[in-house]
This record gives C-alpha cells, structure tokens and sequence, in this order.
C-alpha cells in the first residue's frame, strides 16, 4: 500500500515498528514468506483446524495474500524488464541445493519468452 499511496515504506515501517507491541524485527517489504518450512506449516494448521471443523480464515487470507505476493514480483520484474522473463530449469537458493519454498512458485510464474536468474537471500 505504500507503494500505491507514495508513502516512504521505511517510514511507514519505523512508524508502525516504535509500537512495543509490535516491533520492527519482521517488517521489511518483500515478496511474502517462504523457505523450506514455515510454507508447508502454515498449509498444515489450516488443514489440521479445517479437519477439525475450525476453519482459520486470517490464516487463509495470509497465505492467499503471500501466493498473489508471488505474481506482484513476476509483474514488477516483467514491468522493470519490459519484457516477458522465462522460468529457469531450476531454482536456487544460495547455500542448499535446491531451494523448495517461495522462488520455485516465484518461478513458476515465469512466461516463456525469454530467461531471468532467480537470486534469494
């Protein structure tokens, strides 16, 4: 929404951040939440609750919202690129060898026009 309103997201970040309650630790901009784990945990509660006749619906809106994260970065690169980017063989992760969270889905967004390298720290 910073974005979208012209707002310095560092900012807005320091300001919601000097909240005690919230803190600052987890509020940088990026293209959602991935890795190996905390994906397929978040999968798991809304399957457990929903087997269970709860149903987690922030839960679910969180991970809907990380999943349409994905095709925002796809969109600014092919914007920024001015061009259609192509999905690599595969994607890595700098440090384990093949990466298994947010860049794979990341790449599967990828047109077929042309290629990008997918770097995630």
């Amino acid at each position: 929404m910073s974005e979208l309103l012209g707002a310095d997201v560092n900012m807005v970040r320091k300001g919601i951040g000097s909240d005690t309650r919230i803190g600052n630790k987890f509020l940088y901009p990026g293209c959602g939440y991935g890795g190996s784990c905390f994906p397929k945990d978040v999968k798991a509660l809304i399957k457990t609750a929903d087997h269970n006749g709860y149903e987690m619906k922030v839960l679910k809106a969180v991970e809907a919202v990380n999943e349409h994260q994905k095709s925002v970065m796809y969109r600014k690169l092919k914007d920024y690129y001015n061009r259609s980017v192509n999905r690599n063989k595969k994607c890595s992760d700098f440090g384990k060898k093949n990466y298994s969270g947010n860049g794979n889905s990341l790449c599967s967004n990828f047109g077929n026009n042309s290629a990008v390298t997918v770097v995630l720290n």
